[in-house]
């Protein structure tokens, strides 16, 4: 009798670790997408390396910056140097704006270069569209969609 109480212990332990480790997974794939802080995507993110760009928008879309992540709202611009992809951040927070890019419109990026799948790319800090701003990350280069934030 003994035994069979120290095996149906054991079964319930095993049980209960294995219903917690879905658990864990089916939380991570929610929330912000690979977007937020302490993800792969936001170690690219250096804010001392923030640099303002200019330019004419080309054209907006979707895109997902790295396997696994959510997707989100790419603009490319046409600078005077270059065309260069620009990253704004995830699809949940960029399409709650009331109006964000148009093909066509005058923007000022602040943002960081940096190169993904060999390619350079803006991930973007703020956006300036006339006397319009979108502030998306902050001076430590957190996300704003993040909600709580390490301190």
């Amino acid at each position: 009798m003994k035994t069979l109480i120290i095996i149906l212990i054991i079964a319930l332990i095993i049980n209960l670790a294995f219903d917690l480790k879905i658990f864990a997974k089916e939380r991570k794939a929610k929330g912000s997408g690979g977007w937020g802080v302490g993800s792969e995507y936001q170690k690219l993110f250096n804010p001392r390396d923030a640099r303002t760009f200019s330019g004419d928008v080309l054209k907006t879309d979707k895109c997902i910056p790295l396997a696994g992540m959510a997707a989100g709202v790419r603009i490319r611009i046409k600078t005077t140097a270059e065309e260069i992809d620009v990253h704004c951040g995830p699809e949940f927070f960029i399409e709650r704006q009331d109006h964000f890019i148009s093909v066509n419109e005058k923007v000022e990026i602040k943002g960081v270069r940096v190169t993904i799948q060999d390619q350079p790319i803006l991930i973007a800090s703020e956006i300036r569209r006339g006397t319009e701003f979108l502030k998306l990350r902050d001076e430590n280069g957190i996300p704003v969609w993040s909600g709580w934030k390490k301190r």
